[in-house]
């Protein structure tokens, strides 16, 4: 079985297999929104199972799918430090030279 998990730390997707999932022998194996701990290379990262499959190539593909809704998004959140600051306009009004206009 190959999982498709986000990572915690950088947002980051990887398709891992199940050995590679740390949990007790005792529990069930993961599924979708469950918190694991997983090694990925040689290192330990905690992440949150977005998908399951037999093929890694689904997962692939799935992967390339939650990509391009991230990147098409464009909210701040996504954004993070790009996100521009957009300025609200003021309830007083001014005429071109700068003078209060008066709302009624």
């Amino acid at each position: 079985m190959f999982y498709l998990i986000k990572c915690t730390e950088d947002k980051s997707l990887c398709t891992v297999e199940d050995f590679e999932i740390v949990c007790d022998p005792d529990q069930p194996s993961p599924v979708l929104d469950d918190n694991v701990n997983f090694f990925y290379g040689k290192e330990k990262y905690e992440g949150i199972v977005v998908g399951m499959s037999e093929d890694a190539n689904l997962l692939k593909e799935k992967a390339k799918k939650f990509q391009r809704k991230r990147k098409a998004s464009g909210s701040p959140i996504q954004m993070g430090m790009k996100a521009q600051k957009r300025s609200l306009p003021s309830n007083n009004l001014q005429s071109r030279n700068h003078s209060l206009i008066d709302q009624q």
